[in-house]
């Protein structure tokens, strides 16, 4: 299992998830499980991998892992500094610096601050994936959002 992917985003999003599925060619795909990948722990221009452990909401059984590879891209130069988490911090501080009659006014201009990256994902491998075939294997793949 090796896939590539690449997300682009023009919206300030702090996580994304991802939902693995086992491929059934008669009936509907069985979910294997998900997780989600906080994108404040990258620093830019950095890769970074991870294994990350699948979970269903309500079961606590193990349902295996996922090693990613993942590096983010700031698309400006002038985004090029920092990580996201000083992009947060440069919003909240617009916020404390606003006066009260100034509020609105600080909100609508750090909501329009664009902050365009670009995130490389590399799923290298899973691990310990559960078998949903009656053969014992399984048919695995990986919906990222």
């Amino acid at each position: 299992m090796f896939e590539k992917c690449r997300f682009m985003s023009h919206q300030f999003v702090l996580l994304f998830n991802l939902q693995v599925y086992d491929y059934d060619w008669a009936f509907r795909d069985d979910f294997m499980g998900e997780a989600s990948v906080a994108l404040t722990q990258l620093q830019l221009d950095s890769k970074q991998e991870l294994l990350i452990t699948l979970a269903e909401s309500g079961n606590t059984e193990y349902l295996g892992q996922l090693g990613l590879s993942l590096k983010l891209q700031a698309k400006d130069a002038a985004d090029r500094s920092g990580s996201i988490v000083s992009h947060i911090s440069s919003v909240s501080s617009n916020y404390a610096r606003a006066s009260s009659t100034d509020a609105a006014n600080a909100k609508v201009k750090a909501k329009a601050t664009p902050w365009s990256a670009v995130v490389n994902v590399v799923l290298i491998e899973g691990r310990d994936l559960l078998a949903m075939d009656l053969d014992g294997a399984s048919d695995p793949y990986c919906k990222f959002r």
